[in-house]
């Protein structure tokens, strides 16, 4: 199996950056940490709204969409800044998958899409990330070929478990 050419990409800009590889099995908290503007939470139990408490508490205005349910995870990027909310309960291995899966979204959704619209359009432009869930389908937008600037969230279910939380 080969591996997609952009996932190469990122993987050496994401090793460069963080300027030190880890051995396995990797952890990926310093690296993401040392490279990129990116941090790492644990919460027992992780729910929606247990993320959009935590978020809350912190200053943090977004809404994660959706009805309450358990979590895996959650990725919530502003202004060049990532978060990865992780449910606590997770054994090792399956917090280092989580982690891996939403600072691969952060990478490839977000930190990319932020350096391309820098390229094309200049510094200045990211400026516009204060607008929360603005610029899909505005002018902007259309000029970085429908690429989002705002905050985005991305959650996982929980195999079996992806009913409704009271």
């Amino acid at each position: 199996m080969s591996v997609p050419v952009w996932v190469s990409e990122l993987a050496g800009i994401f090793w460069k950056r963080a300027r030190q590889a880890e051995t396995f099995p990797r952890v990926l908290r310093r690296p993401s940490a040392r490279g990129f503007q990116f941090s790492v939470v644990l919460l027992p139990e992780l729910t929606i709204r247990a993320a959009t408490k935590w978020l809350m508490r912190c200053g943090i205005v977004c809404e994660v969409p959706g009805q309450n349910r358990l979590l895996r995870a959650c990725l919530v990027a502003r202004w060049g800044h990532g978060v990865a909310i992780l449910d606590g309960d997770q054994s090792d291995d399956e917090l280092r998958f989580s982690l891996a899966h939403e600072l691969a979204h952060f990478l490839k959704d977000y930190w990319s899409l932020r350096m391309e619209v820098q390229r094309r359009l200049g510094a200045a432009a990211l400026e516009v990330n204060h607008l929360c869930n603005a610029v899909y389908g505005d002018s902007l937008a259309a000029l970085v070929e429908q690429s989002y600037v705002a905050a985005g969230a991305h959650h996982r279910y929980y195999a079996g478990r992806s009913h409704r939380i009271q």
